[in-house]
């Protein structure tokens, strides 16, 4: 192989370091690369010693040729010998040329692969001057390769071929001055060989200069090489830095990972305990699971069966319903004939019941009749009939309509509560209840059962006679239904017909509730012959007053009790009768549960509770409300807290007057009020006050009954728990809506009144008509008054007209019903008058009769000219305001008061003149009770008051009719 292609050989990289398409990794450290340039170097320096060896060879050539005359061939050989020089330079350049790898130091095995010649040359001969500065190139080279700086190598290689050249240069200038030819020679000689010495000087500088340019390039073309070397070095250093950046970041990023690598792990662990807990969960499952799985089995089985047997119960069902819509087909037809029998019966029980009690009322007349007769043993004295009192005559004589006073009572309400130890079978609290409805007059508006407390409560309505007549019929169903040795409950009792309390409601006074009282306890225990006791306002000893006190032991304790002096019954035997025990009957007046809706807790309801209500927080705290108990509690379906307030007399402290001061007790507390609610039924009249109150306060004007209630209602807030409906909480529209038709005048159509009035009797009629007319022309007044109110035309009237409407609209209330009790009091007076007198006795009981009548009868004319007479001065002051629309109704509103105190006047001087004063001079000691009338005289009354009303009329009409629009 040739040197040229040796050193081809030897400069092609190995596969190792060729470069890959992948981005090569820097070296680890800097000794790869001092052991890199340590190579080159010793590559460079073998390179420049055997071009120095070939530079003396050539030159020894050229001094044998030169000496000798050598032939063609030899300069031939020479020539080729040149040529193989140059050949070698070429092989120097491309070493020098070839990339330095600074990433990797080639294996010991990998040197560069120099000629044969080249090392046997490079081995053998000694090293000459240019060697030896070369090897000084070597040392410096070594000292580069140790600082390891690349640029600092390839100025010192081009500084030491210049130096070489330099010496090289100054032998030769040396040779051609030296006089000593054995000098020049042995200098000669150490340079060119002995054949060169025919060349002359100036060939062998050319020679030597070109052979230094060839040197002198491949030198540049390796610091070329260098600089790009150093480039990329730079560039490695640079991914260096990022590597360790890198490495940096990875070592973090492993640290981090490393870290949860541990939690994993132990997250792992905790998970496998887990594991295996559930795995023995999952086990003891299974194991509950196939034991549900073999019992659903064993159901299914069960149910199957079960299955089959309701198929079988179904169709049985299913027959037995369709024989039960037979039967109750056949049980509805005879119940609806039932019914029919049971309304004739009711109606013929009634009628019975009717005719009883006009039995037992005339037996009890008869009987106080033959007493009296038997103490005075005088038969025939008239004046021992005087001693029945007014209203034992009006029950003992019969009229065709009922008398004055009987009148009068059907006018009065009173309720009755009474509580029956029973609150769990329904045919006993259904029998009792049809015994009250089953009375006339009497309106069952309730009825309240306790289970827990196996207790009853009925509440109903009616005039006194009717009460107490529903009240024994409820004792009797209850004396054969109900067993006191059978009972228990939570409430306290003394009694299977426990409690008997009556209450004043319309036109009824605490006094009408005692008489009551004490008439029902005597006849219940006459009747029944039962203990009866009085408590509340009916009872006169205080330590019986208070129900509390006679219940005190209950029923069990009643055996021993009854016994002692001091605990012996009002009424009735003092014995223990076990099925029934005692009864209490009492008066007390009507009790409003009343509860306040409270915008906060309990404990603050019953704060204001405690604050309100009369006992206070004890003797030294006493509260701020008379007759009135009170606590808070919490009401969870309304999610929210109620003063719960019970008012024992309205008069004193009515709803209004509570709710007030709630309210007043709430804003101190910053606490809320929204709206009230009354429980149970209520009279009509705490509600009329409570909005005469409110009118009174905010200064409105309401006449209307209807807007007042609705007014109370609002302002109250009574609908906020529930709907408060007027015609199913307030009693009397209850007892109007339940009587239904009613047959008085005032309750007549126009058309029937004018019927009956037409008709061939005295009554209804001239005192029904001048009643009638009075009505009639207050309420074209008011009508007159109300259309010039409330207009803002007449704005600035408004306060003076409502002074004027107010008496107008009151009195054509009061009027209207004067049409009821004028045409009773002149009935009563016609049926006197048909009375026997077969006698001078009965004369004269029916003359004081017929007196006492009369003397009502003109009562009520001359009230009627009184509320007349009240009128003129609000009419005088309406004369000159009223709306001139309305100015013909006027005059004719004011004609009809004048006719009717006309007609009431010209009434009373008529029958006054049969109007007697009698008055007894010789009195038995049993004569307290004789009718004594007192002398009036109606005659001059009615006269001035007729008087007054002329004037009046005629003041009036001028007014009226000197107006104009």
């Amino acid at each position: 192989m040739s040197a040229k292609s040796s050193h081809r050989a030897t400069t092609q990289p190995s596969a190792s370091s060729r470069p890959s398409t992948r981005t090569p990794k820097p070296p680890t450290d800097y000794t790869d690369q001092e052991e890199e340039y340590k190579r080159l170097n010793a590559q460079l320096e073998a390179k420049t010693q055997a071009l120095v060896e070939e530079a003396e060879q050539v030159l020894r050539n050229q001094d044998r040729l030169l000496s000798a005359g050598a032939n063609n061939d030899r300069t031939y050989s020479l020539l080729d010998q040149v040529d193989t020089d140059d050949q070698l330079y070429r092989d120097m350049q491309s070493v020098t040329s070839r990339p330095i790898d600074h990433r990797k130091s080639l294996p010991s095995g990998q040197q560069p692969n120099l000629s044969a010649r080249t090392r046997k040359s490079s081995a053998t001969r000694p090293q000459s001057k240019i060697g030896n500065d070369v090897a000084l190139v070597n040392d410096d080279n070594d000292r580069y390769d140790q600082s390891i700086d690349p640029t600092a190598i390839q100025d010192r290689a081009r500084n030491t071929f210049d130096k070489a050249i330099a010496d090289i240069e100054t032998k030769m200038n040396r040779t051609k001055m030296s006089t000593n030819a054995n000098a020049v020679d042995a200098d000669e000689d150490d340079i060119f060989p002995a054949a060169a010495k025919d060349m002359g000087s100036e060939a062998k500088i050319r020679f030597l200069k070109a052979r230094l340019r060839v040197m002198q390039e491949e030198l540049d073309r390796m610091h070329t090489e260098c600089a790009k070397r150093d480039e990329e070095n730079e560039r490695i250093n640079l991914k260096v830095k990022e590597s360790d950046d890198d490495r940096t970041r990875l070592n973090r990023v492993i640290t981090t990972l490393q870290d949860q690598l541990e939690k994993y792990k132990k997250l792992s662990n905790d998970t496998k305990s887990k594991l295996d807990t559930t795995e023995v969960e999952l086990t003891s499952l299974r194991k509950e699971y196939e034991q549900s799985k073999r019992q659903t089995k064993k159901q299914q089985q069960d149910q199957t069966q079960t299955d089959t047997k309701l198929n079988r119960a179904l169709e049985e069902a299913e027959r037995y319903k369709q024989q039960l819509s037979k039967t109750q087909q056949t049980s509805k037809d005879l119940s609806e004939q039932d019914k029919k029998k049971i309304e004739q019966l009711t109606s013929e029980n009634r009628r019975l019941e009717k005719q009883r009690l006009e039995l037992m009322n005339a037996f009890k007349r008869q009987l106080k009749l033959i007493d009296i007769l038997k103490k005075q043993k005088l038969h025939l004295e008239a004046s021992k009939m005087l001693q029945f009192a007014e209203e034992e005559f009006c029950k003992a004589i019969e009229w065709n309509t009922t008398s004055s006073l009987a009148m009068n009572d059907l006018h009065k309400v009173i309720e009755c509560v009474p509580n029956f130890s029973e609150g769990q079978r329904k045919e006993v609290i259904d029998t009792i209840a049809h015994a009250i409805a089953g009375v006339e007059g009497v309106a069952l508006l309730d009825i309240d059962p306790g289970l827990s407390t196996n207790r009853t409560i009925y509440t109903f309505v009616g005039h006194p006679q009717a009460v107490i007549e529903a009240a024994l019929a409820a004792g009797r169903a209850a004396y054969n239904l109900i067993d006191m040795t059978r009972h228990s409950g939570e409430h306290p009792r003394i009694g299977a017909m426990d409690v008997v309390p009556f209450v004043p409601v319309q036109n009824a006074t605490m006094a009408d509730c005692i008489e009551i009282a004490r008439e029902f306890a005597d006849r219940l225990a006459m009747e029944l012959s039962v203990p009866v006791y009085l408590y509340g306002e009916a009872q006169e000893r205080e330590y019986r007053r208070d129900l509390s006190q006679i219940r005190e032991g209950e029923y069990e304790a009643l055996y021993s009790k009854i016994r002692k002096q001091e605990w012996k019954p009002d009424f009735g035997p003092a014995e223990f009768i076990p099925s029934w025990g005692a009864t209490c009957v009492g008066a007390r007046k009507f009790l409003i549960a009343y509860n306040i809706n409270l915008l906060g807790t309990k404990e603050q309801a019953h704060r204001i509770a405690l604050n309100v209500r009369e006992q206070g927080r004890g003797k030294d705290e006493p509260g701020k409300l008379k007759c009135v108990r009170g606590l808070g509690w919490w009401l969870e379906e309304s999610n929210l807290a109620q003063i719960s307030l019970n008012l024992t007399d309205f008069e004193i402290t009515n709803i209004h007057t509570a709710y007030n001061q709630c309210v007043t007790e709430a804003e101190a507390l910053n606490v809320g009020i929204c709206g009230s609610q009354i429980v149970g039924l209520v009279p009509l009249k705490p509600l009329l006050m409570a909005a005469e109150s409110i009118i009174q306060k905010e200064n409105l004007f309401i006449l209307d009954e209807d807007q007042k209630i609705r007014l109370v209602i609002q302002r109250l807030g009574l609908n906020s728990i529930a709907p408060f409906i007027p015609k199913e909480r307030i009693i009397e529209y209850i007892i109007r809506e339940r009587e239904g038709h009613d047959d008085s005048i005032s309750s007549m159509e126009i058309k029937d009144l004018i019927k009956h009035i037409s008709s061939r009797s005295l009554v209804p009629g001239g005192s029904c008509v001048t009643s009638l007319v009075a009505t009639l022309g207050t309420a074209l007044s008011t009508m007159c008054a109300l259309l010039t109110y409330g207009m803002k035309k007449w704005e600035s009237l408004e306060q003076e007209m409502r002074v004027i409407i107010a008496p107008l609209h009151a009195t054509t209330k009061t009027l209207m019903n004067t049409l009821d009790s004028d045409t009773e009091t002149l009935n009563a007076f016609l049926t006197v008058q048909k009375m026997a007198e077969t006698n001078e006795e009965e004369k004269r009981f029916k003359k004081i009769t017929e007196n006492r009548c009369l003397q009502r009868y003109l009562d009520v004319s001359l009230d009627i000219m009184r509320q007349i007479n009240d009128l003129w001065e609000p009419l005088q002051r309406l004369a000159p305001l009223f709306n001139f629309s309305t100015k013909t109704d006027f005059l004719v509103s004011v004609k009809c008061l004048e006719t009717a105190a006309y007609g009431a006047c010209k009434r009373i001087e008529i029958f006054s003149t049969s109007l007697i004063v009698t008055t007894d001079t010789n009195p038995s000691e049993e004569s307290d009770s004789e009718a004594k009338v007192p002398p009036k005289n109606y005659r001059e009354e009615a006269n001035t008051y007729l008087q007054t009303a002329q004037k009046s009329v005629q003041s009036i009409l001028s007014i009226a009719e000197g107006r104009s629009e």
